[in-house]
């Protein structure tokens, strides 16, 4: 209920667990179905990927096409399988995806300038997009306080809702492996 309130909701995503990505999928059928507009932020594509995300979306490539342009198992790698699931849920009803992550990934020390870059995106989204609620989906080390919400705030202001879902499950995780 309180997601469905604002104009942005973080998601802290854990990339390895499966069930990370259920929760995306409930989260996104509970807002539709309570008629908000949402927007995926996804971090796992790159900017520069979205003309290939599109083509896919619409069909006019394949999916195979679309996971070799975004070479998905060296630049993401975690399961395709898992996160196929919400690219499949928001091309019915349709949910507008955009990539908001750039180069490189590699080294926790380029998190602030993508945090930086990936705000830019989010704010460009919010633009196009006002009534509508902005999912995004990201790792969590860049849901600090002052990371990403800290550069939206720099590009957006203050002026809007924002939550913040952090699963932090890396004890149930590791239990369950």
């Amino acid at each position: 209920e309180k997601a469905s309130r604002c104009a942005i909701v973080y998601f802290g995503d854990y990339h390895p667990l499966d069930a990370s990505q259920d929760w995306v999928l409930r989260l996104m059928r509970e807002l539709s179905a309570m008629g908000r507009p949402v927007v995926l932020a996804l971090e796992m594509l790159y900017v520069h990927q979205q003309e290939s995300l599109d083509r896919w979306m619409k069909g006019t490539s394949t999916e195979a096409q679309f996971l070799e342009a975004i070479d998905y198992r060296s630049e993401w790698g975690f399961s395709w399988q898992s996160y196929r699931r919400i690219f499949e849920l928001a091309k019915n009803p349709f949910i507008p995806i955009f990539g908001i992550d750039s180069e490189p990934r590699d080294h926790l020390r380029y998190i602030r300038r993508r945090d930086r870059l990936a705000a830019r995106r989010i704010g460009t989204i919010r633009t196009f997009f006002p009534d509508s609620l902005i999912l995004v989906v990201i790792g969590e080390s860049h849901l600090a306080s002052n990371h990403l919400p800290a550069e939206v705030h720099a590009v957006l202001g203050s002026d809007y809702r924002e939550a913040i879902i952090v699963q932090n499950m890396d004890d149930i995780y590791w239990r369950l492996l």
